[in-house]
């Protein structure tokens, strides 16, 4: 099994309740579902630049990431959305022109395709000012650790040894992948793990039964992954996606902080205030936050 670089990026289940969202009072359900927000956003622009699944990938995970270490009242979702599509197409060598991405991160962000934006507008001024201010600190965010391993032909893999008659499972096993990269499993499981899942969930879709190897290996021991990390996966994104379409309300936001240094805001200037309610940590659970500190600083 190839060597998972994401290893030092994972995080233990209780510490997402010490995130900097949290800490800064924001709901976690509501944190999720603002990053969410933020991959989908990258989805819909990314689609519209014509960017390959692997790009979006590590745009989503660049935001997740990101959200390790600032909190969504700090900086809008909207704004490292737009970064981290820049950089990813930098990192896994798709570029595209940073007019292009300007201008479709301001059309899907004001959800009007045919809105006029070019370098005489106000708003692509703002998108590009944010985009090219933000990357600095995505990247020091990251820690300049840009190697992501997909886990996309370790599904193709599992596909070929243990379910090689089924056509259709190797297709659904990647869209689930694709899907799950807007929730945090990234954050809590290796790559592996999410190929797994994703080959998991693709055998219930199709009702394939997986064969066993002649020395009578499973696919599971193969992996080297447990039923328990397996159900783990599929019950994050399940939740996450039962809990966006449970919302009743519009979309809502979380307006970005300009920076006292710069008057770089959120460049999505119609997103509505936030909705996000008061979270107080009990002293318990500040003094779990401060045994389970999410990552070092870089």
């Amino acid at each position: 099994m190839a060597e998972d670089y994401s290893s030092q990026w994972i995080i233990k289940k209780e510490q997402l309740n010490c995130t900097p969202s949290v800490l800064d009072k924001i709901p976690l359900q509501q944190e999720e579902i603002q990053r969410s927000k933020g991959c989908s956003f990258i989805i819909n622009v990314g689609t519209k630049l014509k960017l390959p699944q692997s790009t979006l990938a590590t745009a989503n995970i660049f935001l997740h990431r990101f959200y390790l270490r600032h909190s969504l009242k700090e900086y809008h979702y909207y704004d490292i959305a737009a970064t981290c599509i820049f950089l990813a197409c930098k990192v896994e060598d798709t570029n595209r022109k940073v007019r292009d991405i300007v201008v479709y991160c301001a059309k899907v962000a004001q959800k009007n395709l045919d809105l006029e934006i070019d370098e005489q507008t106000k708003e692509y001024w703002k998108w590009r000012d944010a985009i090219l201010y933000t990357e600095e600190v995505l990247l020091d965010s990251l820690c300049f650790d840009l190697t992501l391993l997909h886990p996309y032909e370790q599904i193709r893999s599992l596909a070929s040894q243990f379910a090689p008659e089924s056509k259709d499972l190797t297709k659904i096993a990647w869209t689930y992948l694709n899907d799950s990269t807007r929730s945090i499993t990234c954050l809590l499981h290796p790559s592996y793990v999410l190929a797994a899942a994703s080959f998991a969930y693709a055998l219930r879709k199709t009702k394939t039964t997986p064969i066993v190897k002649e020395d009578g290996t499973t696919w599971m021991q193969e992996m080297n992954v447990t039923q328990e990390q397996i159900d783990d996966v599929l019950n994050t994104v399940s939740n996450l996606f039962r809990a966006m379409n449970s919302l009743k309300t519009p979309s809502q936001g979380t307006p970005a902080r300009s920076n006292p240094s710069t008057s770089f805001g959120s460049p999505s200037v119609s997103a509505p205030p936030s909705t996000v309610g008061d979270n107080m940590n009990t002293p318990e659970e500040d003094a779990l936050c401060e045994e389970n500190k999410l990552l070092p600083t870089a």
